[in-house]
């Protein structure tokens, strides 16, 4: 399987290998993660493994993009702890898991715009109810996280 690369938006190469559902390999330059897509796995259940694979691809390249700013929303987010509200571990790990929840939508998001009309295309005849637990959750985690950070 041929790794994808593409000039991400600040000029530094993505690097993106879907080798099949269980596997990926993500990231900038050399610097590549191997991780299990867990989001890719449930959004795109019984989706054709031609469109799986181009959206898992965008979805992955809607991380490498969106992350400078994921980048200055966790280091604000930190910020706030370190001068206004002290956490608990467990609050710090709900807080973090409420960051990368919402990396996920934003990345999500992403592919909702970059493939445009194709996006409902792609999910002809795919059940609704692993879309609606994604988007769900990870608005609950984000929202959670600041619940955590205003409270």
């Amino acid at each position: 399987m041929e790794a994808v690369r593409i000039r991400t938006w600040y000029g530094i190469i993505a690097v993106i290998e879907i080798r099949n559902r269980s596997f990926h390999r993500a990231g900038l330059g050399k610097f590549i993660m191997p991780h299990p897509p867990v989001v890719n796995w449930l959004l795109r259940r019984g989706m054709r493994n031609d469109f799986c694979r181009r959206l898992s691809i965008l979805h992955e390249l809607g991380h490498l993009q969106t992350l400078p700013g994921i980048f200055l929303y966790s280091l604000g987010m930190g910020l706030w702890i370190y001068h206004q509200k002290p956490v608990s571990l467990l609050e710090l790990g709900m807080i973090l898991l409420g960051i990368h929840a919402f990396w996920e939508l934003l990345a999500e998001l992403y592919v909702r715009f970059q493939a445009g009309p194709l996006y409902r295309l792609y999910y002809r005849g795919v059940g609704r109810f692993p879309r609606i637990l994604f988007w769900s959750t990870m608005a609950v985690f984000t929202l959670l996280s600041w619940k955590i950070l205003l409270s």
